[in-house]
């Protein structure tokens, strides 16, 4: 049988605490990586020098990388805690 959504409904599959807390987090690392990453460009236009432009762009990439494997963790353990 088809189930409507109702609004009790609607606000108790999609409005938890655990979808807030996944959506917080990663609001909070998407704006730490652009941070980081106008502040590694900035300083790569203010050094010419290629070493400097490649620890710049591995740093980039590294954050990028942690940031995946910590929100897969998080997601992972508020998904266990049912």
């Amino acid at each position: 049988m088809l189930q409507l959504f109702t609004l009790s409904s609607l606000g108790r599959d999609f409005f938890n605490i655990k979808m807030l807390i996944i959506v917080l987090i990663t609001i909070g690392l998407i704006t730490l990586m652009t941070i980081l990453t106008y502040a590694l460009e900035h300083q790569v236009n203010q050094h010419q020098a290629p070493t400097w432009r490649y620890l710049a762009h591995g740093t980039e990439a590294v954050s990028v990388l942690v940031s995946m494997i910590l929100l897969r963790q998080i997601f992972i353990t508020l998904q266990m805690s049912n």
